[in-house]
């Protein structure tokens, strides 16, 4: 969509859709018709009787001729049939939005069949794979991934399913692979999962037992020709970045992440297979440690990221992980270590705030957690009046709390938050330092002495700093943190540094690293260093040259 000229907004269940609908007003919606929570039906009906007038598409892997009437009687406006390529995709929105035209009645563009994007039994056609994209490579190889790998833990998970009868979760995932695979260059796949979807619209376990064992042959014959697919576009060798005059001269890795759990845009399984298209050497998981229980601060409901809303006992958040989603983060990322063993190393780590008197990466329960890594770093600052704020919040809440809080001088703000960073060094805990000078966002001035200062304590306590590109993957700064002055500061003090990307989005995974390398060379820097895991509860560093 995105490609065609268009921004858009993603929902991940039938609910979610109603309620981003309703407060996005998109100019046209597309709904599939299997969404989990709220079928695309439902949500398609409560929305127009909330008022929606817009036209909305409904998406199905099989439309069948008693959906016409389901369709007219939700208000549904069209049908768009799985597998969908880019050029239908591009014909709908012009039907409906090119001139925009007010949605009259149902109004059907005719599609093919499901099973027309492949001709023959062939198992894997690339050709037409490709064409749904726009022979887009960039776009199709991590979907391709990702796709592989979403469909096998759907297959490992359907006999525990049919086991305990839950037949409508085993007949989604098959409807779900049903739907996908065509697009994904496999109509023989699709008709493989149509065989078992129709098994669990039975509960027929006797039909199972035919259903299933043929699909799991043709999904190994299906990945084999596709990871070849993968290998021979992406290459055997995990990525380096290059100079000029092709000399390998740097690895890439990535341990600073953020997804979906916290305040990133993408699901763990999208960054490693992003991860693994790029070449990456390992990739690492740290969401923003939860607040809530330590500190009393409360989640906001609908508010931008970084931007607290102040109130007598507290002030809300909303780009921490949730307390009680810390238990489903650690299983989510452990899973993915084992289902990506032998393909890319996968660590599991917390970026953890320190906020003084409250919390920090030395408290004991994040030890407790057998988490690989932690990064350590301060948002926060807690002025001598009114209320904490985040010194990379949006600018003119950053100003607020300077001139509530520090009295309108921004040298208040920024000596608070390096004795913060001077604190949280002496306190230890953490393996990584995480953008020591991330108040520079906001504030240019200079606290000179401080830096050298605490370049000395980060020294005595043996521990590397990153070099963080995500202020420029997100277009907030024009440079890496730390700075180059203070860079060559950790540099004097023989401080090891590791380059991260802060990817909120898994394409930022490889962001600005080159700009990262030049800056570390400008510095004096001759190498840098990647996580390698842990050993005796002693993170374990590889040196790399640049």
């Amino acid at each position: 969509m995105e490609k065609l000229g268009y921004s858009c907004v993603l929902a991940s269940n039938g609910e979610d859709a109603v309620e981003k609908a309703k407060t996005s007003e998109p100019a046209l919606a597309f709904f599939d018709i299997m969404m989990p929570k709220m079928s695309g039906f439902e949500a398609a009906g409560n929305l127009r009787s909330l008022g929606y007038k817009k036209p909305i598409i409904a998406v199905t892997a099989t439309f069948l001729p008693e959906d016409e009437e389901k369709c007219k009687k939700s208000g549904i406006n069209d049908v768009l049939t799985k597998p969908i390529k880019f050029s239908e995709i591009k014909m709908m929105l012009e039907k409906w939005l090119v001139p925009v035209r007010e949605p009259q009645a149902f109004d059907l563009m005719p599609t093919g069949p499901a099973e027309s994007a492949v001709s023959g039994p062939e198992i894997f056609n690339a050709e037409e794979m490709l064409s749904a994209f726009l022979d887009d490579e960039k776009i199709v190889l991590p979907l391709l991934s990702r796709f592989i790998e979403r469909t096998s833990s759907q297959l490992e998970n359907f006999p525990g399913l049919k086991a305990t009868g839950e037949w409508a979760t085993a007949r989604r995932d098959a409807h779900t692979i049903k739907g996908a695979a065509p697009t994904m260059g496999s109509a023989e796949l699709g008709k493989a999962a149509s065989a078992l979807e129709n098994a669990c619209i039975n509960a027929s376990a006797e039909e199972a037992e035919t259903a299933y064992p043929h699909i799991l042959e043709t999904f190994a014959k299906y990945r084999k020709e596709a990871e070849k697919f993968i290998f021979n576009k992406s290459g055997s060798e995990r990525a380096v970045l290059k100079s000029c005059d092709g000399k390998i001269t740097m690895s890439l890795a990535c341990i600073h992440t953020h997804t979906v759990f916290c305040d990133g845009k993408d699901d763990i399984e999208t960054f490693c297979s992003t991860a693994c298209e790029k070449g990456l050497q390992s990739l690492g998981f740290s969401a923003h440690a939860p607040v809530f229980a330590k500190t009393g601060f409360r989640q906001s409901l609908g508010f931008s990221a970084h931007a607290p809303v102040f109130a007598k006992t507290g002030f809300h958040t909303d780009w921490h992980l949730a307390d009680e989603r810390l238990g489903e983060y650690l299983d989510s990322v452990r899973s993915a270590k084992k289902r990506w063993e032998g393909k890319l190393p996968v660590y599991l780590g917390l970026e953890v705030d320190f906020i003084p008197g409250l919390m920090g990466p030395a408290d004991k329960d994040y030890r407790e957690m057998r988490l690989d890594y932690i990064i350590a770093s301060v948002h926060y600052v807690l002025p001598p009046k009114g209320e904490p704020f985040t010194v990379d919040g949006p600018p003119e809440e950053v100003e607020q709390g300077i001139k509530e809080g520090f009295g309108g001088d921004p040298m208040g703000m920024v000596e608070s938050y390096l004795d913060s960073e001077e604190a949280m060094i002496r306190a230890g805990g953490f393996d990584v330092l995480g953008h020591p000078d991330l108040v520079k966002l906001h504030n240019k001035k200079k606290k000179k002495k401080k830096k050298t200062a605490l370049a000395a304590l980060l020294a005595e306590a043996g521990v590397p700093s990153e070099l963080n590109t995500g202020g420029l993957n997100r277009d907030k700064i024009s440079e890496c943190y730390p700075s180059l002055d203070f860079l060559k500061r950790f540099h004097s003090q023989n401080i090891p540094i590791v380059i991260n990307a802060d990817a909120h989005r898994a394409v930022d995974l490889d962001g600005h690293y080159e700009e990262a390398r030049k800056t570390m060379l400008e510095a004096g820097y001759t190498e840098t260093v990647i996580f390698e895991g842990r050993t005796d509860d002693k993170a374990v560093w590889k040196s790399e040259k640049l």
